[in-house]
């Protein structure tokens, strides 16, 4: 997941119209869990939904979490998408005669 974040950032550019003025156009979109989270923590401001999310600060928590500190506010907001991605990644990879234990220090990075 670290990873994802770290690759994947919203970046948009505008291209002029022929109207004269501009349209935005996406490049790079945020990776998919991300935009997610960042939906389920939204506040309305100045006529649309803005974010409480701050990306430096999932990063951090998620640098945290790998090295076993779950305390913090980001970590347990994390922690039911975290779940979902373990849940997703045993079902779907096949894993032979893994203990479970393994199979997260696989998960780690992410």
């Amino acid at each position: 997941m670290l990873d994802e974040l770290r690759s994947f950032k919203l970046e948009v550019i505008k291209i002029p119209s022929r109207d004269g003025g501009y349209i935005r156009l996406v490049v790079c979109a945020n990776c998919e869990w991300y935009r997610e989270f960042c939906s389920n923590y939204t506040k309305f401001r100045r006529g649309r939904d803005r974010t409480y999310i701050k990306r430096c600060h999932t990063i951090i928590a998620l640098q945290r979490m790998i090295n076993g500190d779950i305390t913090s506010e980001y970590a347990r907001r994390l922690e039911w998408i975290i779940c979902d991605k373990m849940r997703y990644y045993i079902r779907r990879k096949p894993h032979g005669r893994k203990s479970k234990k393994n199979i997260i220090k696989e998960l780690v990075p992410f």
